[in-house]
């Protein structure tokens, strides 16, 4: 699949290190109060290359071992259970699984904690990527390199020393081509000879949208798209609310073509001839190929954690300390494409639409932490959490190098519930660092949260974006429980960086009780809105913001936008978008919108807003 242009074609060479900060203080739990210091039941401990089922310090079992011997202790907990990881790299041929149900319980009981975490002053690695090797030298003149791989593996991801490779491409925007019922037409008489025509896609970015469909057929000059991605994508699906609003983008031009050998052309390029069985690459400067560390990921889910159902939840499980790393995502190269509605969330041949998968992934899960770990080299969304995710946190980890959203959370067909147990409730995504995102699917955000109530998302540092950087609700102004959702102390910069069209931080529909607060924003795009309220979006509070020298500091267009107030914001000069217009907050004030009190520094700052901006993501 496609990469984002600024994924930077002199590399990406990520050496991550981190300063653990503490775990909190408190958890949530499913069943009852732990205290602030909860006992030890048990210690075990894995390795990469343990062995039997020990699991003691000397002896270390494997992490699947490890894994059986807690579901051997976990019945009626008294303690929490440590699992200590050794540092080293955990290959995954398959995702581990994580469940609640009768023939497989992982979850912690008594409200004490099954703990993954990394063993003092060691890093653990769990990986899903196969290693590949034997390369030689394919076509000198061109510096292509090859290696087999056989027709079994499956990827749409490479990295070369830890740096992503990229998907072979054209130039933007080329010439010749007429958009049909079926696909295209084109003049340029060269792709007819193309080698393996049903590899190729052929991508659309256009306003908030990324759209990557495949070539179905390419006989003379006629083009044939794959179904149903061509469907959903040539010509876009429009059920109305709540699954897609006003605009409607689809498929007309033709930005990219990708994924054809014959379009290996510059260093760090890469294609995957699956009928062959080869890679092919051009190493950067500096790579040898004899030596270098090259490594396609080939499994999709890392972490497949779900419960049985919304009464059932998998529930008090953490992982802290632990590197997650190359996963990649299928789904794209197939039939149903990349068929874009908005943020990750595709349609996929039917009415509701549906969510990137996520690396990692819980479903149906209760009081689940992820904290002081990296997430990095993934193919799909880093982190998603789903079906009446309830009380779960994200604390503390660095989550960079991802094909889509940084973190996933909540649904967007649950709007109409009353059952407290599928709401998306209570959950927080605190202290993190999230950055280069969507470096495939570039209508991605940092953290996307749908239909949701109760939500904290604090003190997160999110930057180097594709589209926006956090964005909360979903429905185009259609009622549901989402409510007292908070998004404060967020530092939030260089959004927007590759589809123009979004938010630094965005919001759809009525959300009562939800604020925006003593967040500090800049840089977004060279149309980009600082704060954007979207369609339906109501009774939101913005106070104590920052916004620097963000083309549009506030949006809010659409006339079923209504019961916002904002306020003691600090902006660097009044341009915004309201009631339909581009002006200043004079116009705002309409449909019950408050816009007043904002402070315009034209970048001489109080003392007040500098103390925001050395708080945020803070």
């Amino acid at each position: 699949m496609s990469h984002s242009t600024w994924n930077g074609r002199a590399g990406f060479h990520l050496f991550l290190s981190m300063v653990f900060a503490m775990c909190l203080g408190a958890s949530f739990v499913f069943s009852s109060i732990v205290p602030a210091h909860a006992a030890t039941q048990a210690t075990l401990y894995a390795a990469p290359t343990g062995s039997g089922s020990t699991c003691s310090l000397a002896t270390p079992c494997s992490l699947a071992s490890a894994q059986v011997k807690v579901r051997t202790m976990n019945s009626n907990m008294t303690g929490d259970i440590l699992v200590d990881l050794r540092g080293g790299t955990y290959t995954l041929t398959s995702s581990l699984t994580f469940r609640d149900k009768l023939t497989q319980t992982d979850s912690g009981t008594n409200g004490f904690n099954v703990i993954y975490q990394a063993y003092p002053g060691e890093t653990p690695i769990i990986s899903g990527g196969t290693t590949v090797t034997g390369w030689s030298l394919y076509k000198s003149s061109k510096k292509i390199y090859r290696a087999h791989v056989g027709t079994t593996l499956q990827t749409l991801q490479l990295y070369v020393n830890g740096v992503r490779a990229n998907i072979t491409r054209s130039a933007k925007n080329p010439t010749g081509f007429t958009k049909t019922t079926t696909g295209w037409t084109t003049t340029n008489t060269a792709m007819q000879t193309w080698r393996n025509p049903t590899d190729i896609e052929i991508v659309t970015v256009a306003g908030w949208k990324y759209l990557s469909c495949g070539v179905a057929s390419l006989s003379g000059t006629t083009i044939v798209m794959k179904t149903p991605c061509w469907n959903n994508a040539g010509t876009s699906p429009n059920p109305g609310h709540p699954y897609n609003g006003q605009g409607i983008v689809q498929m007309n031009t033709v930005t990219y073509i990708e994924n054809a050998y014959e379009l290996l052309q510059n260093a760090g390029d890469w294609y995957l001839d699956r009928s062959g069985g080869y890679i092919y690459y051009i190493p950067r400067s500096g790579e040898n190929m004899a030596t270098a560390q090259v490594v396609a990921p080939t499994v999709e889910k890392l972490i497949d954690g779900s419960g049985t159902s919304i009464t059932e939840p998998l529930h008090n499980i953490t992982f802290s300390g632990i590197t997650f790393e190359y996963g990649t995502w299928l789904q794209p190269a197939g039939s149903q494409g990349y068929a874009d509605n908005q943020s990750g969330i595709l349609w996929i041949n039917s009415a509701a639409p549906a969510k990137t998968l996520g690396n990692i992934s819980f479903q149906y899960a209760h009081n689940i932490t992820l904290t002081n770990s990296i997430f990095t080299h993934l193919g799909g969304a880093a982190i998603d959490f789903g079906h009446g995710a309830q009380n779960n946190t994200i604390s503390n980890n660095t989550i960079t190098d991802i094909a889509s959203n940084g973190i996933q959370l909540g649904e967007v067909t649950d709007f109409a519930t009353t059952d407290a147990n599928q709401m998306t409730s209570g959950n927080t995504i605190q202290h993190n660092q999230i950055y280069k995102i969507g470096l495939i699917y570039a209508d991605a955000a940092g953290i996307w949260v749908g239909y949701s109530k109760n939500t904290l998302i604090t003190r997160n540092s999110v930057y180097a974006i594709a589209n926006t950087g956090i964005s909360v609700g979903w429905g185009w102004g259609t009622n549901s429980y989402a409510q007292n959702n908070q998004i404060t102390y967020n530092l939030v910069h260089d959004t927007l960086q590759v589809v123009g069209e979004g938010g630094s931080i965005y919001t759809l529909s009525s959300q009562p009780g939800s604020v925006e607060n003593h967040n500090y924003i800049y840089n977004a795009g060279s149309a980009g809105r600082a704060i954007y309220h979207d369609e339906g979006s109501q009774h939101f509070t913005d106070t104590y913001n920052v916004v620097d020298k963000v083309t549009y500091w506030l949006s809010m267009s659409q006339t079923n936008i209504a019961y916002n107030t904002v306020k003691n914001n600090y902006v660097y000069t009044d341009y915004l978008i309201c009631n339909g217009s581009k002006g200043t907050s004079a116009h705002c004030n309409a449909n019950n919108d408050v816009v007043t009190n904002n402070t315009f520094t034209a970048g001489t700052w109080p003392a007040a807003a500098q103390t925001i901006m050395n708080n945020a993501g803070k």
